[in-house]
């Protein structure tokens, strides 16, 4: 078991020093853009302003696992979309919210772990191990949250805060989905976000004790809505804000999450498994990029109840390590990725 806690500079050594091997592996099959000299830069200046504790412990990362903190930074910019499937239940049998995230990404190995750096709430999450941010995540202090790549856009592409740092960014300061929504509107405000490759938009939902929340945006704009029972699933494709360009993937994972849940009533945590293992048509929830997802059962009363059940590859086949918030250890198998079934070899 590995406690990744302390300062931010102690937390990347150990990290990077646990992951060396994975880490490897990614930085070798990693081809950064063309473009990506020009582009660090600016990443760089804006994680500095806002966390920059990041830097430290990217830092350390690369000093301990051998790797160039510029081609790290090349890894955290905009590339190709991916195709997420996100969900919160609201209205659950055990009376306990349920959010669920399927990853879908680049064919890499996903590193799962339990995080508290000095000055931030402590946090479970998951990603790519060379990643700054996070796909998904519980905090202590009651929230959980996932991100998706949104819609298409007709804006120029950008250069700032995926939607994985943003995430980090709340996982680490935000209490409620309030205040997530005050740090994305603040990052929005002060022109730190980016789009995704393609100029595609960002989705994010959270979950806390009184709801739920979907937050779609893009650099420019930003709309959100609340529930506080049924159910809330995103894909990729805006709801809230205007798609310009129709994306039929998105749109057919959409109708299938809705229609294997929607007339469930009271659903239950195997219920949202059974959707997330979903192979069937021609744009299955569970793709051949799914390569990882978690699922939160929030406690509404007693934070330290909460569990997170991470999936170390497609949720139709790997086994769900469960992970309590009370805890301050990770096992070492999952920081690494040993347990990461490569869904290309399905």
């Amino acid at each position: 078991m590995i406690a990744l806690r302390g300062k931010a500079e102690e937390v990347g050594r150990l990290f990077g020093k646990v992951a060396k091997k994975s880490i490897e592996e990614l930085a070798f099959s990693f081809k950064p853009l063309n473009n990506w000299k020009s582009r660090v830069g600016q990443f760089a200046d804006i994680v500095e302003e806002v966390a920059p504790h990041w830097l430290e412990e990217g830092k350390a990362i690369c000093d301990s696992s051998g790797t160039d903190f510029q081609f790290f930074l090349a890894y955290n910019l905009a590339s190709l979309g991916d195709e997420c499937t996100s969900l919160i239940a609201l209205s659950t049998e055990s009376g306990f919210p349920i959010l669920h995230k399927n990853r879908d990404f680049a064919i890499q190995r996903q590193s799962f772990f339990i995080k508290r750096i000095e000055g931030c709430y402590k946090f479970i999450g998951g990603a790519s191990p060379l990643d700054l941010g996070v796909a998904y995540f519980l905090n202590e202090a009651g929230l959980a949250g996932a991100s998706n790549t949104g819609g298409y856009s007709d804006i120029e592409p950008s250069y700032g805060l995926l939607d994985r740092h943003l995430l980090r960014l709340i996982a680490e300061r935000a209490s409620n989905r309030r205040e997530a929504l005050n740090i994305a509107n603040d990052m929005l405000e002060r022109g730190f976000l980016s789009t995704e490759g393609e100029n595609r938009g960002f989705i994010l939902l959270l979950l806390d004790k009184e709801g739920g929340m979907v937050i779609e945006y893009t650099p420019e704009e930003l709309r959100w809505e609340e529930a506080k029972e049924g159910l809330l699933i995103r894909s990729n494709c805006f709801l809230l804000l205007n798609n310009k360009k129709e994306d039929l993937s998105s749109q057919q994972r959409l109708q299938r999450a809705c229609g294997l849940l929607g007339g469930k009533g009271r659903i239950k945590p195997e219920d949202i498994w059974l959707v997330a293992s979903d192979r069937e048509g021609s744009y299955p929830i569970c793709s051949k990029h799914t390569v990882g997802a978690l699922t939160v059962i929030l406690h509404p009363l007693l934070h330290s109840l909460s569990l997170a059940f991470a999936f170390p590859g497609p949720p139709d086949k790997a086994i769900p390590f469960p992970l309590s918030i009370a805890s301050e250890e990770t096992p070492e198998e999952l920081i690494r990725g040993d347990y990461w079934i490569n869904p290309s070899e399905i």
